[in-house]
């Protein structure tokens, strides 16, 4: 568990540095869905290498068990993806990402509450309906908040 908790955490500050790329090199290439494209181009390269030793072994015939809609999810990363490095520039990466997190917060709190896609069923009380709450509430300040004027 501590190593799950402590992973979850390299991978949550590795986020908003991975948008921020994405971002900066839209804006440097000049088009963000072209950059996009070169950045799911390397994604699929690491994917292979690092899938490549199931694949020798036969690792694609698991794949027809998998139902046609949740293929979707490779679609749905691109669009996350491309959006993102469209929203930065625009808000910047810190109002952009406390956005995302207050809204897979709310969307995983659903998912987990009707125990879908393979998320052991939850149940959302008083103390996670709360968390919601500060967390929305914590949202609002910082992407709301006016930076000090003067000295």
């Amino acid at each position: 568990m501590a190593f799950a908790v402590a992973v979850s955490l390299v991978l949550g500050f590795m986020i908003p540095v991975h948008v921020s790329m994405n971002s900066r090199a839209g804006i440097l290439a000049g088009s963000p869905p072209a950059a996009n494209v070169v950045f799911w181009i390397l994604g699929l390269c690491t994917a292979l290498a690092f899938g490549a030793r199931d694949l020798a072994r036969g690792g694609l015939s698991g794949l027809r068990a998998v139902p046609l809609p949740l293929w979707s999810a490779g679609a749905l990363g691109a669009l996350i993806s491309l959006s993102i490095s469209m929203i930065i520039p625009k808000i910047g990466v810190g109002n952009a990402t406390f956005l995302m997190l207050l809204g897979q917060m709310i969307a995983s709190t659903a998912l987990s509450a009707a125990g879908v896609l393979g998320s052991p069923r939850e149940a959302v009380g008083p103390q996670k309906i709360i968390g919601l709450a500060v967390m929305a509430a914590g949202a609002a300040l910082y992407v709301f908040a006016r930076p000090p004027v003067g000295p």
